[in-house]
């Protein structure tokens, strides 16, 4: 029996030694695998990724860039940040989960992993990225890319989400403030638009009669290209410092089609001397565009004769100091026989042959000539520089100082339809002026 006990306590001492070499093979045939390494992907691949409207980041991937977005500016809603790699490189927005308080200039590591790229209102966005996700890791600084708006809308899509400057224009809308959306329009009369949002820091302040230079980032809303500012820093004003605007309209009863070479008023100016000139009720023939409760001034051109389809300020307007002239005009939808004062006739416009154009006569310098446009109902605006005095006086000869100087003491602009209209006796192609905005 003793025997028997003896047995037992070996064959147990036994299995629980087994056991205990089985746990340690176990420990040893299992090791603990390291994390794998988070590495950074540029923005160009990150983009890339974006093959659907919703795509998932791979694992162990982050990003790294500067903050180009300007938290103090209130401009963007402070849960997003634009990042831009490096000067003209890519730059993309990023939609936190909560709100960030990165500032312009930080430079930051963004985890990535997993995370969501949208394919949102026309942008590649990073969507719900955690807060902690990021960290700032040092300052950096990104040169806005200096380039036209010519340049800005064809390369939308690859430089979406980054700084660009664009140089010598003005800023329109917002009744001259910066709310809203306003327009920006360069000495080529190309524009883009721009965006100020309700509670931005520089909201209803007033921007400068003419912009030097501006900076801002290319954004996308749907199908339109905006350059937002991110404060008005981003603005540095121009060399025009005061505007005299006409809405050239009357509110008044309008008592003949014509006026024919005669004095008129608009709402606001009195204009010494027209051709063959008309005030048309809004509604009459292009309501799309126009106030149905205004009349405005339609300028009638003759496809043979440019030389009565004009008006011109005279000496009743000060314009002294003048440096530029806006015209805003478009070609109207009127087509019709007898259709103005009883026998102007106006056949159909046709894109194919027929164009809008206006001009600018100053002393006997050649008429200064608009852009070809080829769409009617449709508002064009045009920027005249005016000649320096050195210009007037080469262009009107030798001897014409005088005349000049007289001429700059108190200008008199004649503006005049040079469109042309093909099909008709007549060949009428008239325009409506909207808006002259006189820049000093």
């Amino acid at each position: 029996m003793k025997n028997l006990h003896t047995i037992q306590i070996i064959l147990l001492s036994a299995l629980l030694f087994g056991m205990g070499g089985c746990k340690k093979n176990e420990s040893q045939q299992l090791p603990v695998a390291p994390p794998a390494e988070i590495k950074i992907i540029s923005l160009t691949a990150l983009k890339a990724l974006s093959t659907a409207d919703e795509v998932k980041v791979p694992d162990a991937k982050k990003i790294s860039g500067v903050v180009i977005s300007d938290i103090s500016g209130k401009n963007v809603d402070n849960k997003t940040v634009i990042l831009q790699e490096a000067d003209d490189q890519p730059g993309i927005v990023i939609s936190f989960d909560a709100a960030q308080n990165f500032a312009a200039g930080d430079r930051l590591e963004v985890n990535v992993s997993g995370q969501k790229l949208l394919k949102q209102n026309g942008e590649i966005v990073l969507a719900q990225v955690p807060a902690a996700n990021a960290k700032k890791t040092g300052t950096g600084t990104i040169t806005a890319k200096n380039t036209t708006i010519t340049e800005a809308l064809k390369n939308a899509a690859l430089w979406n989400g980054t700084l660009i400057s664009l140089t010598e224009g003005a800023f329109s809308g917002g009744n001259g403030k910066y709310s809203g959306t306003l327009t920006f329009q360069d000495a080529g009369n190309n524009m883009i638009k721009s965006m100020v949002v309700s509670g931005a820091a520089f909201e209803n302040s007033s921007y400068p009669a003419s912009v030097g230079l501006v900076k801002g980032i290319l954004r996308t809303r749907g199908k339109d290209i905006y350059l937002d500012l991110r404060t008005s820093a981003d603005v540095s004003a121009g060399s025009i410092s005061r505007l005299l605007m006409d809405e050239m309209y009357v509110t008044s009863e309008v008592k003949a089609d014509m006026t024919f070479r005669r004095a008129f008023e608009t709402k606001t100016m009195h204009y010494e001397r027209s051709g063959t000139m008309a005030y048309i009720p809004g509604d009459k023939f292009d309501g799309e565009i126009l106030n149905k409760d205004r009349s405005y001034v339609y300028v009638v051109s003759s496809a043979s004769n440019f030389s009565s389809a004009y008006f011109s300020t005279g000496a009743s307007i000060d314009l002294k100091g003048l440096k530029e002239v806006s015209l805003t005009f478009a070609g109207s939808k009127m087509t019709g026989d007898a259709i103005i004062a009883g026998y102007y006739s106006v056949p159909a416009f046709d894109p194919a042959s027929d164009v809008f154009k206006v001009g600018l006569g100053i002393l006997n310098v050649p008429t200064i000539l608009s852009a070809d446009y080829k769409e009617s109902g449709k508002f064009y605006t045009v920027k005249f520089k005016i000649p320096s005095r050195e210009e007037l006086i080469k262009a009107q000869g030798a001897g014409s100082e005088a005349t000049v100087d007289a001429w700059l003491a108190a200008p008199d602009l004649m503006f005049s339809n040079q469109s042309t209209r093909s099909g008709g006796k007549n060949g009428n192609a008239p325009i409506v002026i909207k808006q002259i905005v006189y820049g000093f």
